[in-house]
């Protein structure tokens, strides 16, 4: 079979054209055998959108979730061999066609529930524990983060409400607060971690995702609100959130 035959193929999967592969297929119910192909691969896509976003399900239901990957399989067909990531655009699409607060919860709720997922399926890595640091080097000493490491910034107080969907550890939140919030992923080991953030330690973590050294890092955090750099930094140390080698500007620039 020739490569322009899976491209139709393929094309046919993702967009429901199956007069694209009469050129291949002259059996009279070759666009019946195409249709159940299709459904088979849409099937499996939806299955791995919800999968991917429980939280997302336990919110709006199966039936409306279903709406939903319908809707986002149409507008992002996958274009890959895998589904195991397959989705990683649902919560800026539930964002974008967001028509209510509720809706828009939701969309924190699939930014949760993604970032679990990539630090899940993040290479591994070994953590790095810090030695102590004199605040007067922390200028001088850029350090990774873990691979694993995922930030999340949401539009509303919504973390409370994953941690009780996904895990139904304490009653849902009756009201969600009209407010930002963070939260950070890591999985040093075997089991993903995570927890909400305060304004300066997801400021200090973004600083230093972004490359900044740590004495950097932790002026960007007090600016952002109260924070104790040599606590931050040993107690994000002891649970693995660093890795890779720590280096010391002064002595690469001496």
């Amino acid at each position: 079979m020739s490569a322009i035959f899976f491209q139709d193929f393929l094309a046919t999967l993702r967009d429901g054209e199956s007069g694209r592969m009469g050129a291949h297929l002259d059996a009279p119910d070759a666009a019946i055998r195409m249709s159940v192909y299709r459904n088979t691969a849409l099937r499996g896509q939806i299955d791995a959108l919800a999968e991917a976003y429980p939280t997302v399900v336990a919110a709006l239901g199966e039936g409306r979730f279903h709406s939903l990957a319908l809707a986002y399989c149409a507008a992002h067909p996958l274009t890959g061999r895998s589904l195991s990531l397959y989705g990683e655009y649902l919560p800026a699409f539930i964002a974008t066609h967001a028509g209510d607060v509720e809706t828009r919860v939701v969309g924190d709720l699939a930014r949760l529930d993604r970032a679990w997922l990539e630090a899940y399926t993040a290479a591994d890595a070994a953590p790095q524990l810090l030695q102590q640091h004199n605040s007067a080097r922390l200028d001088a000493t850029l350090v990774g983060l873990h691979p694993s490491v995922r930030l999340a910034r949401l539009s509303f107080d919504a973390f409370e409400l994953w941690d009780s969907l996904r895990h139904a550890r304490a009653p849902a939140p009756t009201a969600i607060a009209d407010a930002p919030s963070f939260a950070v992923f890591w999985r040093p080991e075997h089991e993903v971690f995570f927890r909400a953030l305060p304004p300066a330690e997801f400021a200090f973590l973004q600083s230093v995702a972004n490359g900044a050294s740590l004495g950097a890092a932790a002026s960007q955090a007090l600016s952002e609100g109260p924070f104790d750099p040599a606590g931050a930094i040993a107690g994000m140390a002891s649970v693995g959130v660093f890795a890779g080698p720590v280096l010391s500007l002064e002595f690469a620039l001496s």
